[in-house]
């Protein structure tokens, strides 16, 4: 298996390198293969694809995640949640420090999105829209109760 992550980190590297259009097109070719796969091969191959990232700097991780969300966001929803599941079943079998780094870096990537790709994208991974929290700060000062300051509190 040690080759098939070697083999991996050489396609990503390729992926990484090529121009936004190429490697757009690549990604999506290899998300399909996944499924189109039977479910424990893809799981494999996306495995030896998250563990190959490991050997990624990380100004290549950013892009491979990139990808891997716009990609995702370009399929129908049903590939969509078909991909999800898959990735999900593999991060959560990977060492915590991994499945972090991966999380942060996929809410980076999100969150830098234009906001109806970033609203499907974080309703497909089951996060919260940041406009829920913004609009309850954006209350929260006009409630009289906490505008009072205390009566010794003048100057």
């Amino acid at each position: 298996m040690a080759s098939e992550d070697g083999d991996f980190a050489d396609v990503l590297k390729m992926l990484a390198d090529a121009s936004e259009e190429e490697s757009k097109q690549m990604f999506g070719e290899r998300m399909k293969m996944f499924m189109a796969m039977p479910e424990d091969q893809a799981l494999e191959g996306i495995t030896n694809m998250v563990k190959a990232m490991g050997s990624l700097p990380d100004d290549k991780k950013d892009k491979i995640t990139k990808l891997r969300v716009e990609t995702m966001l370009g399929l129908p929803e049903e590939s969509r949640a078909k991909i999800m599941m898959l990735f999900k079943q593999v991060m959560s079998g990977m060492p915590e420090e991994i499945q972090k780094a991966d999380m942060e870096r996929t809410k980076k990537v999100v969150m830098s999105l234009p906001e109806d790709k970033m609203k499907t994208a974080m309703a497909a991974m089951g996060m919260k829209a940041p406009e829920a929290a913004s609009a309850q700060a954006a209350q929260e000062p006009q409630n009289p109760q906490e505008q009072k300051k205390a009566w010794w509190k003048f100057w």
